[in-house]
């Protein structure tokens, strides 16, 4: 079964997400996108504001071995901003950038808790940056390659989630704190 909806994003943080739901016990085994980097958005005057735009994948509630880590991300982001990536970043609003990342607020396992990544790679408005995200079936691990085919330079970062299915695939913009995008 595949399910499709459209989520309102919560206060202050302003966007649009499509998700796409895969029925357990079936799975999401790997994710292949490619987009174009946009234009250099206004630089906002609010603190805190940022634009995100990320493909993703999560598990649901039900997924297989959903607990002990929770809910968490499997995400590479382009960014216009501060991130939570533990990576040296752009200065704010010099560049857009990518990183791979994993991100999970919901959970409390230390090992799982909080904002992973790889390497940031700062793009050009125009570069075209291929996504694939996919699980090693044999280990668990998942990998994330984001290419910027025009560079032809990649950012990587692989996450063990101890064979926790993934059931939702996510494609978002989120503007956050008056950031805008046009």
């Amino acid at each position: 079964m595949l399910f499709r909806s459209v989520v309102q994003e919560p206060v202050n943080e302003v966007g649009h997400q499509e998700d796409f739901y895969v029925g357990p016990p079936n799975q999401i085994v790997g994710l292949q996108t490619t987009f174009i980097v946009p234009p250099l958005p206004p630089v906002p005057s609010v603190p805190n504001a940022a634009v995100f735009l990320w493909p993703g994948i999560t598990p649901a509630p039900n997924s297989a071995d959903f607990m002990p880590i929770n809910n968490g991300v499997l995400q590479p982001v382009l960014s216009w901003g501060d991130s939570c990536a533990p990576t040296p970043q752009p200065a704010p609003f010099s560049s857009w950038w990518i990183s791979a990342q994993y991100v999970n607020t919901f959970g409390n396992d230390p090992g799982y808790t909080g904002c992973f990544s790889g390497s940031a790679m700062p793009v050009n408005p125009g570069d075209l940056l291929l996504v694939n995200m996919f699980q090693d079936a044999s280990t668990g691990v998942w990998t994330q390659v984001v290419t910027d085919a025009n560079k032809n330079q990649s950012v990587l970062f692989y996450e063990n989630l101890l064979g926790q299915g993934q059931n939702w695939a996510y494609f978002a913009i989120e503007e956050w704190y008056d950031a805008t995008i046009s």
